[in-house]
């Protein structure tokens, strides 16, 4: 294919030698493969580089509680015997991608005996997030080297305690692997209760910008596993149920029009979406069975929910707090 590109170049400009096109075709793919990423993120792209970011510059934040707040329950989790190390992992939707992984390492596992918190963000092939727009957005300077794995590695220092690291692979600009690990002598607190909820406002938020491009496939997981820890907010439900409808589950979307219907006590605006939906389905907002409703706990965003007027922890969490140790 190259050399009849090649060839017909040089019909074009029959006064240029053919070895001049040959060399000038190499140049610029070699530059291609060196040139930054310039196109637009992906949505998940974006909002893991937003994380990253986001932790770099709040490093309290580096916790089990708040990565299930702002990611949803892991995919997996797995514990050493003895309690010297945990780790958490969360797959991409529907696939066997793992993209993100958090570790807690312990005593002889660790130098000095100290505590490392670790959190891996690993990129698929094709990912566009180059290491210089890492950089403008934690506004840090970095120093390369080259990992056990002989992977060009930038290492940002983003505090004394904490370190942010990413892999280059090849010649290419384009990152697959964004760590950030903090070692210290204690074990990092347990985030805020603000912190939490604004990381459940935010899931919820990228779940309806989903739903709002017609996403509909992407949006209904994001909706789920924002409702397993806030299900009494009877919009996100509301939001599911159009989801469900779209992509032609109309008896799961019936079930969650009356469950948005019933848990919209208090907003009439949300009740009577609700409500209009289930007309437009012949059906009228029965409260569903106990069984049904798969509401449980008490758990919900201040000013989303039916009588929401004191924030709580997400359903995931509270349900767990009393049997799980800082951290995990």
């Amino acid at each position: 294919m190259l050399r009849h590109l090649t060839g017909c170049l040089a019909g074009a400009f029959p006064r240029v030698p053919a070895r001049s096109f040959m060399l000038a075709i190499f140049a610029m793919l070699f530059l291609a493969r060196l040139a930054p990423c310039q196109a637009r993120l992906s949505d998940s792209d974006e909002r893991s580089l937003n994380l990253v970011a986001l932790l770099a510059a709040q490093p309290n934040l580096l916790s089990y509680e708040y990565l299930v707040a702002a990611l949803g329950m892991p995919t997996r989790v797995s514990v050493l015997p003895g309690g010297l190390a945990r780790q958490a992992e969360w797959f991409d939707y529907g696939t066997n991608h793992l993209r993100y992984r958090y570790q807690q390492e312990f005593g002889i596992l660790v130098l000095n005996g100290e505590v490392r918190n670790r959190f891996e963000l690993i990129l698929m092939e094709g990912t566009r997030i180059d290491w210089h727009d890492l950089c403008k957005r934690l506004d840090s300077a970095c120093q390369t080297h080259f990992n056990q794995r002989g992977l060009r590695t930038h290492e940002i220092k983003v505090s004394p305690n904490v370190t942010l690291e990413a892999c280059q692979p090849d010649n290419y600009r384009a990152l697959s692997e964004i760590e950030i690990a903090y070692v210290g002598r204690n074990v990092l607190a347990p985030p805020p209760l603000a912190e939490i909820l604004s990381a459940g406002l935010i899931r919820r938020q990228d779940a309806f910008d989903q739903q709002a491009r017609g996403c509909h496939a992407r949006a209904a997981p994001l909706l789920c596993s924002y409702l397993h820890d806030f299900p009494d907010d009877a919009e996100a439900h509301v939001r599911l149920g159009d989801s469900y409808k779209a992509c032609g589950c109309l008896h799961e979307a019936i079930n969650q029009y009356r469950l948005a219907y019933v848990l919209a006590q208090s907003n009439p605006t949300i009740r009577d979406q609700a409500a209009q939906a289930l007309e437009r389905l012949h059906m009228g907002p029965v409260q569903p069975a106990p069984s049904q409703s798969n509401v449980a706990g008490n758990s919900a965003l201040p000013g989303h929910g039916a009588a929401a007027t004191t924030p709580t922890l997400p359903r995931s969490l509270a349900s767990s707090a009393s049997t799980i140790e800082p951290g995990f």
